[in-house]
């Protein structure tokens, strides 16, 4: 058998298809193949080809002996393909021509063969087992990964409360700050209406406006309260847009600024009013944080997040708001505390030692009263009694807001 190379197992194969028998198993371990031989040839029944030896086991079904499995040798990949295509002539019973060198065997017992039925049940059973084992390792790969997708998002989950605990404290403090900013306290002087005004006010107050009789807070949540007397056009507007900032003023003025960073504004509105509002909506790098309306219809005083403009307001609040050495309360306390500030430049020296100093607001009257108020707590008022805003020093409160009513009603925020 040395001089002989048996043929490969795909050879075998195309052997079997060149034949027309159908393969049925492969048994790699005892190295045999079966096929199907087709029902027209001959008497075939089916072919185990032990390609380690070169075997063909050849089951027939006999006229006298029944089923009898006849064993022939082949050495080539033709011969193999003879004996699949005519069994029965390859192996005519009594007397089996040789095919090449090979030797004949007939076995007679029927329980020596696989029949078709046990070699399907056999791959059967073979191909359950993997299905088994596939579906146990499927199952396995599946848990880990719905484990790591646990231990994901569990991390995840983390992460996200950290982050929202972060976020709500960040949002706490960044509210708390704004809120000192914009004073925790208020102090009102109205002929009617004062404990009610005092009663709605609250820290989470953002703006507070206030005409003849009518007062209007905004919220932070964007709700807003009012006392009787609010024209009907301004409760639409504010039940309309959840508003973040709130004016009004003479002429039946007012303007909005609301969440959503749009403006509303209506009343006797000056043409020049128009016009800088028309032309900040379009820069929206600078937008409005504050607005003013003073005693005519043409006065008004804009505040915006980097600069300011403002039409016929009075002339003493243009020289506050254009004064480049101004006597400040720090000056003044530096004199009560035994520093010489007596020069002008002294006045430089001491103002070039100190932090920029902006505008926080400014408000106007509708009876030419109006303030100015520095980001280093220096304010200037006219309009109202002085001596009110010795109860700030005495209380160590920093005036925040000023917010004149008709007929010298007036609130005054403060720390």
């Amino acid at each position: 058998m040395s001089n002989f190379l048996l043929p490969t197992n795909h050879q075998i194969r195309e052997a079997a298809r060149s034949a027309n028998s159908t393969e049925i198993s492969h048994n790699i371990e005892k190295k045999i193949f079966s096929f199907a031989i087709p029902p027209t040839t001959a008497e075939g029944v089916l072919a185990n080809v032990y390609y380690s030896t070169g075997t063909v086991g050849v089951i027939l079904n006999h006229t006298r002996m029944g089923k009898t499995e006849i064993f022939l040798d082949f050495r080539s990949q033709e011969e193999l393909k003879a004996i699949l295509e005519n069994p029965g002539k390859a192996t005519s019973y009594p007397h089996l021509p040789k095919i090449g060198a090979g030797h004949h065997k007939i076995n007679h017992t029927n329980n020596t063969y696989e029949t078709e039925e046990q070699a399907l049940s056999n791959q059967r059973k073979a191909l359950d087992d993997e299905m088994y084992r596939i579906n146990m390792e499927r199952a396995n790969v599946t848990a880990r990964l719905e484990h790591y997708a646990n231990q994901r998002q569990t991390a995840q989950e983390k992460i996200e409360i950290k982050k929202y605990e972060a976020e709500s404290i960040i949002d706490v403090n960044f509210k708390q700050s704004l809120r000192l900013k914009r004073g925790e306290n208020l102090h009102c002087k109205f002929i009617q209406r004062t404990s009610e005004v005092s009663n709605m006010f609250n820290p989470e107050v953002i703006s507070i406006a206030s005409i003849h009789s009518a007062t209007v807070m905004t919220f932070e949540n964007g709700d807003y309260e009012a006392t009787d007397g609010l024209p009907q056009e301004i409760h639409q507007v504010l039940q309309e847009n959840k508003t973040k900032y709130f004016s009004m003023g003479s002429f039946g003025r007012f303007f909005a600024i609301h969440f959503d960073k749009t403006y509303s504004f209506g009343g006797e509105l000056d043409d020049n009013f128009k016009s800088d509002i028309a032309e900040i909506s379009s820069s929206s790098p600078n937008p409005i944080t504050a607005v003013s309306f003073g005693e005519t219809r043409s006065s008004y005083f804009i505040m915006r997040q980097h600069n300011y403009s403002y039409c016929d307001i009075p002339l003493e609040l243009e020289i506050q708001i254009n004064s480049k050495f101004r006597e400040t309360k720090h000056l003044y306390k530096k004199q009560k505390d035994g520093c010489d500030v007596e020069s002008l430049e002294d006045v430089k020296l001491f103002k070039a030692l100190q932090p920029d100093v902006t505008i926080s607001s400014v408000s106007l009257g509708p009876s030419s009263e109006w303030s100015i108020i520095f980001s280093d707590g220096d304010f200037k008022v006219f309009g109202l009694d002085q001596t009110l805003f010795d109860v700030l020093d005495v209380l160590q409160a920093e005036l925040k807001l000023v917010i004149f009513g008709s007929m010298g009603n007036f609130l005054l925020r403060h720390t």
